[in-house]
């Protein structure tokens, strides 16, 4: 934790209410107590963060929310926000168009503007990576949550690698119900970029699996992570196809902002199935026994780094009849998770430098 005089941050970041970005955004509030962030956000989605005093939710309409003169800096903290838009046609994205726009604003008031934990892509037109590489230049700094999004841009000064900031954080230990199998999953026709007549696939191959699991036992707690992307229709349209003798051993965990009890609750589990890509990272914290079908590279990309192999399934390669045996459902060793904790707290490195300097040229100036 850096302490530092009273500042003002801005925060930009995903807030429709999606358990990952709550997650860092938490994260983010707590580790600098005495700085006050504001954030544009619709208050429907603002549960997570009644309880954090220094944070304030700004009103989108009014521009004198957006003053620069107001903030001392940026912090851009969000996960998949490079992604190639589904509709695009090789010219200006209007999001590098929009951030350039902010954070040259900044630039030229010597301001920092800071990309916090993010990947690249997916994305498959060359003029959207040449965009993107002329708006990260303008970056004070782009710390990167996998090796791939890294080596694409490793030219620039600006950009760096460490583990999910997720990870940096310190969480409870809670104690495991027994038998308990969680399971994330998504709602495939939101992405573009995943292979859509698979679905059908997708959907068979975790009811043949939760079939499998009861059979052997276990109970089901089938999570939603984000209503706004489906989820929760996910679980509705996998509970169709399930006999509904099994039913009695499901439950579906929805989250709702309530973070710290939904956080409790998959941290209760004894295995992870995982689907969403923070629930790998949270079943890597809690020490799980799991296995994760992943639904874009950025899970892959990410698991290699961690050098976790054999433990995953590409969602264009799920076979419906595949069967995950329990006994491939593996725990993270501890060491490793020890080194990417400790590694992951460097995703603040950049921004923690500049507050200690912002905080000795104050003492300089007080003198």
């Amino acid at each position: 934790m850096v302490k530092v005089d009273k500042m003002n941050i801005l925060v930009l970041a995903y807030t429709k209410m999606n358990l990952g970005d709550d997650l860092f955004l938490d994260i983010l509030f707590k580790r600098y107590p005495k700085i006050d962030f504001s954030i544009q956000m619709d208050k429907k989605y603002s549960k997570a963060f009644k309880s954090h005093k220094n944070l304030t939710i700004l009103n989108g309409k009014n521009k004198k929310d957006w003053n620069i003169t107001a903030f001392d800096g940026v912090v851009y903290i969000a996960g998949s926000i490079f992604m190639q838009p589904a509709n695009y046609d090789g010219k200006t994205n209007p999001n590098f168009k929009r951030w350039k726009k902010i954070a040259l604003k900044y630039k030229k008031f010597k301001k920092p503007f800071f990309h916090i934990s993010c990947n690249f892509g997916p994305y498959s037109n060359d003029n959207y990576y040449k965009q993107a590489k002329r708006y990260l230049k303008i970056c004070t700094d782009v710390c990167f949550r996998d090796k791939y999004s890294t080596k694409l841009f490793e030219k620039l000064n600006s950009v760096r690698y460490a583990p999910d900031a997720a990870l940096s954080h310190s969480y409870p230990k809670f104690r495991k119900i027994k038998n308990s199998v969680g399971i994330s999953i998504i709602e495939p026709s939101i992405r573009w970029y995943i292979t859509q007549d698979k679905k059908e696939d997708y959907y068979n191959f975790l009811k043949n699996n939760i079939l499998y699991l009861i059979d052997e036992g276990m109970t089901i707690y089938l999570f939603s992570y984000c209503e706004a992307e489906k989820d929760t229709i996910a679980q509705k349209e996998l509970l169709k196809i399930i006999p509904k003798e099994y039913h009695s051993k499901i439950h579906l965990p929805n989250y709702e902002g309530n973070l710290e009890a939904y956080l409790k609750k998959y941290g209760e589990m004894e295995y992870a199935l995982c689907g969403r890509f923070h629930s790998m990272i949270l079943s890597l914290i809690f020490e799980h026994k799991y296995f994760v079908t992943a639904y874009s590279d950025k899970t892959t990309n990410v698991m290699n780094d961690f050098k976790i192999k054999n433990q995953f399934v590409k969602y264009e390669e799920i076979s419906p009849e595949e069967i995950i045996p329990l006994s491939n459902y593996k725990k993270i060793n501890s060491i490793k998770k020890m080194f990417l904790k400790y590694n992951a707290k460097k995703q603040f490195k950049a921004f923690d430098r500049w507050l200690l300097k912002n905080k000795k040229n104050k003492q300089m100036e007080n003198k």
